[in-house]
């Protein structure tokens, strides 16, 4: 298991990862070719995991650009669960500055998150159907999630292939699973969203629970109490 923070205002996020994470450095994997060097960098370049890393290549190259365009604090990549399953898995953390809820509903996390829940349901935002909540010490979570299906090859892709291969190629589809979680952050009105996400989602429920169960490991550490302050409430 490994730990990595994500340093938001304040508090700091940190998550308990298992499996093989790697950061991944936005500010340094600024193209397409720079991406698919670093996904064979770190997935390696065994035949049989040729066609997960022609999918982790195609969905980390456009989790890139979202995250770089909207100036994500972190990310990570999962390659393997465990030695020998390989599973590409996308964390991605944004704060949410100009989202911030009335200063009549104070600062506990269920009125924050009840808040949050409403303002999606005016917004009409996509997925809201999806809606599940789950908490941490400290912090109410709202889960929204989507499945997308996509052509396992984009038509540019097959434009020089073999025209029967191309036709098999095209017709097959994967499913993309994609979960934001939005946090409340602890003593305040501000969230904090961490989207998961992976280009094999043909088992989304199972998917789904592990990811819940990353954001149920992660936790908000707290500032350190003032020197000579009393521990007790």
């Amino acid at each position: 298991m490994s730990e990595v923070a994500v340093e938001a205002a304040t508090p700091e996020l940190r998550f308990r990862l298992l499996g093989a994470w790697h950061p991944v450095l936005l500010n340094d994997l600024d193209s397409g070719p720079l991406v698919a060097d670093f996904v064979d960098e770190v997935f390696g370049r065994r035949d049989e995991d040729s066609t997960l890393r022609a999918l982790t290549r195609r969905d980390l190259t456009e989790a890139v650009a979202s995250a770089r365009a909207l100036h994500a604090k972190a990310m990570f990549l999962m390659t393997e669960l465990r030695p020998g399953t390989p599973l590409p898995v996308t964390l991605t953390v944004f704060e949410q500055p100009d989202l911030r809820m009335s200063p009549a509903i104070g600062v506990s996390p269920q009125a924050v998150v009840a808040t949050l829940e409403k303002v999606f349901t005016e917004l009409q935002r996509p997925h809201l159907d999806t809606a599940h909540r789950l908490q941490i010490p400290g912090s109410a979570i709202l889960r929204l999630h989507s499945i997308e299906e996509q052509k396992l090859a984009h038509e540019e892709d097959l434009r020089e292939a073999p025209e029967e291969l191309a036709a098999e190629a095209g017709a097959v589809s994967i499913r993309r699973l994609s979960a934001d979680y939005w946090y409340t952050v602890p003593g305040s009105k501000q969230v904090l969203l961490v989207n998961l996400s992976t280009p094999v989602g043909d088992i989304p429920h199972v998917l789904l629970g592990f990811f819940d169960s990353i954001v149920e490991a992660s936790y908000f550490e707290l500032p350190a109490a003032p020197s000579g302050a009393s521990a007790e409430a």
